[in-house]
């Protein structure tokens, strides 16, 4: 017999992801040094190795097992922006123009990262506290000034651009998890990804509209290739759908040739 209605627990571990980035956005104020983009060339310059140079390198090698896992499930300005999309619910404003702007300000950061890294000739130390003494980041007045800054700039672009829209035009660090899930792909690495199953599709299309990031799910799924360089596997989809067609996979990415064309086969 067939679901009627969305799985019991693709419902649980929706809640658990929400609860978990929303907790993550406000704690914001206190572990905001530890996403710092300024505080690895700033400890650089003077030879530190600091916590948030590592959080990104880490960052950058989780993506090699879990693609943008990261960006869906850990990230707090995501849970800014997945707030801010209950409320306001925009569709996203596709600005062709800034499509390159995260990379570009991602090329500047390493560059960045770069030349102070061979100003201060190479890491002496490695200071997990650099400027965050107190354990907490908004230990002073400026860092109010962070911190509002911050959620400001990604209300921002919220705003103007819609849903998700810091992360598809300005994030800085999403093309670190990119580059990390493409390098996994061309060294064919076992990685977590979203596979299409061998059930038909009902075409209900509720997949696309509870796509964070405004995904074509629902052809995805049609068109049996479910690999976006956008999709942040946040699970929604997996969750919403009541024939089980998407679910998270650790196998080699793409269905056999063979295979693929006997389930097309059979849906006709």
């Amino acid at each position: 017999m067939k679901s009627s209605g969305t799985p019991t627990c693709g419902i649980s571990r929706q809640r658990i992801r929400r609860k978990l980035i929303f907790f993550l956005m406000l704690a914001f104020p206190l572990t905001f040094n530890y996403y710092s983009p300024v505080l690895p060339i700033m400890g650089t310059l003077g030879g530190v190795v600091s916590f948030s140079l590592l959080f990104w390198c880490l960052w950058f090698l989780a993506s090699l097992v879990l693609g943008r896992a990261g960006c869906g499930w850990f990230c707090p300005l995501g849970g800014l922006q997945e707030l801010y999309d209950r409320i306001v619910d925009k569709p996203l404003k596709r600005v062709a123009r800034l499509g390159w702007l995260r990379f570009i300000l991602c090329l500047l950061w390493l560059a960045g990262i770069t030349l102070a890294l061979a100003k201060a000739g190479f890491w002496r130390r490695v200071d997990l506290l650099y400027m965050t003494e107190h354990l907490v980041s908004w230990d002073r007045l400026e860092g109010s000034y962070i911190y509002v800054g911050m959620f400001g700039l990604v209300l921002l672009f919220s705003g103007f651009t819609g849903r998700r829209g810091f992360c598809y035009y300005f994030c800085w660090y999403a093309p670190l998890n990119m580059a990390g899930n493409r390098l996994a792909g061309w060294c064919k690495l076992p990685r977590l990804h979203l596979d299409r199953s061998k059930k038909p599709c009902r075409g209900c299309g509720h997949c696309t509209s509870v796509c964070p990031m405004s995904l074509p799910v629902a052809e995805m799924v049609r068109a049996y290739n479910l690999q976006h360089p956008e999709c942040i596997l946040c699970g929604s989809c997996c969750d919403i759908c009541t024939e089980s067609c998407i679910s998270f996979s650790w196998r080699q990415i793409g269905m056999r040739r063979h295979e693929e064309r006997s389930v097309k086969r059979g849906i006709r």
